[in-house]
């Protein structure tokens, strides 16, 4: 809960100092914060959780560049695992704004029954030294989305040890 009342603040960069964090679910607004770990001794624990969607990504500001460079850095996710009904990140925003031009540098996503799904609005995406492991799928996008799948890059990025890379 701590961790989301700080991002309700807006404050800019919000920074989780290593430790373990077990969360049901958290929003971050791109438009308005980013949020940091301590590399891999920041630990996000929704193995517990009984969200579906364990961290949630949305840009309420329109145009969405504003918030270029803005996004997820340096963390670990846990979840339930590949079997269960977890989405690990969840960059889907039918509101007014768009969850583009954002930055997931330096994450690992670990046991979720989807690791990434992308949705509405989500596009520009850069995903930088991300590994995604033990999913169901790692990369997931329906196919029903409005405005979205444009120049999403993955670069030193590794997916493995899942069911599926893509879907």
């Amino acid at each position: 809960m701590a961790v989301q009342n700080t991002l309700d603040l807006k404050l800019g960069k919000v920074f989780a100092p290593a430790g373990t964090y077990k969360l049901d679910s958290i929003t971050v607004d791109v438009a308005y914060s980013s949020l940091y770990g301590e590399n891999s001794r920041t630990i996000f624990d929704f193995s517990t959780s009984l969200s579906t969607k364990c961290i949630n990504i949305i840009g309420s500001v329109y145009p969405p560049y504003y918030q270029n460079g803005n996004g997820l850095f340096d963390f670990q996710m846990i979840g339930s695992g590949a079997s269960g009904v977890q989405t690990g990140l969840n960059i889907d925003n039918t509101s007014s704004g768009a969850s583009s031009h954002i930055n997931i540098e330096r994450v690992n996503i670990k046991g979720f029954l989807v690791g990434i799904f992308y949705k509405n609005n989500a596009y520009l995406i850069r995903h930088i030294s991300t590994d995604i492991c033990e999913c169901g799928t790692c990369l997931y996008s329906d196919g029903t989305g409005d405005d979205y799948g444009e120049n999403w890059s993955y670069n030193g990025c590794a997916f493995y040890n899942s069911t599926n890379i893509l879907d």
